[in-house]
């Protein structure tokens, strides 16, 4: 948080639990939004359960996974 405070956008891995007990792997991005006198992060949070799949799927077939840079 403290690097999106400063005028960064990290991005992160996260596993999120559901209520009912199911991880969900998801992408989060913080970016800071402009307020005077106040310090408000906007965290956009992205389902990642079929990306993970897809690399799994990959790794299990022995092709490489594209680097996305």
């Amino acid at each position: 948080m403290m690097e999106a405070l400063a005028g960064g956008t990290p991005v992160f891995e996260w596993m999120h639990r559901q209520a009912e007990g199911r991880l969900i792997p998801t992408e989060v991005r913080l970016l800071r939004l402009p307020a005077e006198g106040q310090n408000l992060i906007r965290a956009s949070i992205m389902d990642n359960t079929e990306r993970k799949g897809a690399e799994r799927a990959l790794r299990e077939s022995g092709s490489e996974i594209p680097c996305p840079f």
